[in-house]
C-alpha cells in the first residue's frame, strides 16, 4: 500500500523524539537519585537536596517528589509514543479536506469583556462532521484561536486524521517556514496564538496577508470575515476540487 508523503519521515522524527527523551530523562533521574543518596547535598533548612556543583542543574534543587514524578513520566512514554505513532497510521489513512467553515459568536460577558464560541463544519472525502467549543473566557491570550482549535479538536478521530495529513505532507520547507508544534512531530498546533497563525497558512481574501508570497498550502484560499466582537467568519476552501 503506498503512504502519504514523508511518512517514513515522519516515523523516524516520533521515534527519535521519544528516544531522545527517554534517554534526557533517564539521565536526570540517576543524577537525581545520586544527590538524594549523599547527605551532604541536604539543604538543612528542608528536604530539598542541591544538585552538585559543575554539573547539570547545579544551583538548583530536587527532592523524591521530583524523582517519583520523573519515574511515573518515564513510565507513560511507551503509550504516549504508541498514541503519536497510531495518529500518524491515522493520517495515512485518513481522507483528504475538501473545505472547512468556521464561525465564531462573541457573547458579552460581565466578567471577561467577551467571549467567543465556535462551530467549525469539516467537509473532507470521508464526509461532513460539526463541532462546537465552549463559551471561552479568560484573558492575557487570543480567546478566538483557543475557541476554534478546541472546536477543531472536538470533530474527531477521522477529522483530525484529515487535518493531519494536510500538515503532514507539506513537507520539511513547510514545517520550518510556518508555525506548528513540532513535538513529537509537526502538527496544527494554534490555540491562544492568534486566528493569523491558522490564516496565515492559506492564500487569503480579505484578512491582510495578500502580500505573503509563499503559503503553506496553496491549493486552499481562506475568506474572512472578522467583526470583533460579533460574529466572525472563515472559509477555507479547495480552489479546484479533489
Amino acid at each position: 500500500m503506498r503512504h502519504i508523503k514523508n511518512y517514513s519521515t515522519l516515523v523516524r522524527m516520533c521515534k527519535a523524539y521519544f528516544a531522545k527523551d527517554r534517554k534526557e530523562t533517564e539521565e536526570h533521574l540517576k543524577l537525581i537519585e545520586k544527590t538524594l543518596a549523599d547527605p551532604k547535598n541536604k539543604d538543612p533548612r528542608g528536604d530539598y537536596y542541591r544538585y552538585p556543583e559543575g554539573g547539570p542543574y547545579a544551583g538548583n534543587y530536587c527532592d523524591p517528589e521530583h524523582a517519583k514524578r520523573l519515574r511515573d513520566y518515564l513510565k507513560k512514554l511507551p503509550s504516549n509514543e504508541k498514541a503519536w505513532l497510531d495518529r500518524i497510521e491515522r493520517a495515512d489513512k485518513g481522507g483528504k479536506i475538501v473545505e472547512i467553515h468556521i464561525s465564531v459568536d462573541w457573547k458579552k460577558s460581565r466578567t471577561w469583556g467577551h467571549n467567543p464560541t465556535a462551530e467549525v463544519w469539516l467537509n473532507y472525502d470521508g464526509g461532513n462532521v460539526y463541532a462546537r467549543s465552549a463559551s471561552i473566557g479568560g484573558c492575557g491570550y487570543d480567546k478566538r484561536s483557543a475557541a476554534v482549535s478546541e472546536a477543531l479538536s472536538r470533530l474527531g478521530d477521522n477529522a483530525t486524521a484529515a487535518l493531519d495529513r494536510l500538515v503532514f505532507e507539506g513537507g520539511e520547507k513547510v514545517w520550518k517556514e510556518y508555525v506548528f508544534d513540532k513535538n513529537p512531530v509537526p502538527h496544527l498546533s494554534f490555540s491562544g496564538k492568534g486566528m493569523s497563525t491558522f490564516t496565515g497558512l492559506f492564500p487569503c481574501i480579505g484578512c491582510g496577508a495578500e502580500s505573503r508570497k509563499r503559503y503553506a498550502f496553496p491549493k486552499f484560499v481562506v475568506e474572512c470575515d472578522e467583526r470583533g466582537a460579533a460574529h466572525d467568519s472563515y472559509h477555507v476552501y479547495l480552489r479546484r476540487k479533489i
